[in-house]
């Protein structure tokens, strides 16, 4: 149903307003239908659904394969010498041997002679620890022996006829050999 608005006016005098009156009238007969209208933009996308629930676990798979065997690796370092152990017990003596044969006949000896000491120095006295040291000499089958002493060994040595020189601590001297022992 439309309306039609008639509009009157009614002069009522000076400075009043217009007044609008509505008068409702009989409905029309309907109009052709509108031509179709634009299709509208696209709508924004809608929001992500919720995420599904967790499968069911699957069953287990088959053991694998044993791998090859790997490369022997390089030898360690040698370990610590260890501490000694302790020293074993002696054993017990063995048996004794069997005797030697009878060796052949020595050669016969030669007759004793004397052997005596001789004093280098014959003006020093006795011993008399720890100051007076004096040397002396052996005399065996008329030849003089004597100590020699290098400061680090000692040997016995014929001291042939000759001038030479004691150094006894605390009683140096000098003193002459002569042949058969004889010292001056």
């Amino acid at each position: 149903m439309k309306r039609l608005l008639v509009a009157c006016l009614v002069l009522g005098g000076c400075g009043q307003q217009p007044s609008i009156h509505e008068i409702v009238g009989p409905a029309g007969a309907q109009g052709p239908a509108g031509a179709s209208g634009a299709v509208g933009a696209t709508g924004a996308g809608g929001s992500n659904g919720a995420v599904g629930a967790t499968g069911a676990t699957g069953t287990q798979g088959i053991q694998g394969a044993t791998g090859a065997p790997g490369i022997q690796g390089n030898a360690g370092v040698a370990g610590a010498q260890g501490i000694p152990g302790i020293t074993g017990a002696n054993g017990t003596n063995g048996t004794d041997g069997v005797n030697g044969a009878t060796g052949p006949q020595g050669t016969p000896g030669i007759n004793p002679t004397a052997t005596y000491s001789v004093q280098f120095c014959s003006n020093q006295g006795p011993t008399s620890y720890p100051n007076n040291f004096p040397e002396y000499g052996l005399c065996i089958s008329n030849m003089l022996y004597g100590v020699y002493y290098d400061g680090h060994n000692a040997w016995l040595s014929q001291i042939v006829p000759g001038e030479y020189m004691s150094t006894a601590t605390g009683l140096q001297c000098d003193f002459q050999v002569l042949p058969n022992c004889v010292v001056q």
